[in-house]
């Protein structure tokens, strides 16, 4: 499996579960909707920052994640990604379902 594939499905997972886990959607729901947006994207941006870093740091190894210019190529594209599919996933999936 890839990054990028990896990153998608939890773009993915997180969009449903942001809505349809009960504890998560009480609290996300509460939410505007650009607010819930931020907190998306930066929860994938925290994570892609943080194994981006443990890589860097050599505790953690991704072969793509080096610490150079590809490196931080590859995390970008990695994140945007994981922001594709999970706003893509809550406008195609989510968003509709809320309206049953």
């Amino acid at each position: 499996m890839t990054n990028e594939l990896i990153a998608g499905v939890v773009g993915i997972a997180m969009s449903l579960a942001f809505d349809f886990l009960p504890y998560v959607k009480d609290y996300y729901g509460k939410l505007e909707p650009g607010q819930k947006r931020l907190v998306a994207t930066g929860l994938g941006l925290g994570v892609v920052a943080a194994v981006f870093g443990l890589s860097c740091g050599n505790l953690f190894s991704i072969s793509e994640f080096t610490c150079n210019q590809a490196g931080v190529e590859a995390a970008v594209a990695v994140w945007l990604t994981y922001v594709f599919t999970n706003q893509t996933t809550y406008g195609l999936i989510v968003k509709p379902l809320r309206g049953l």
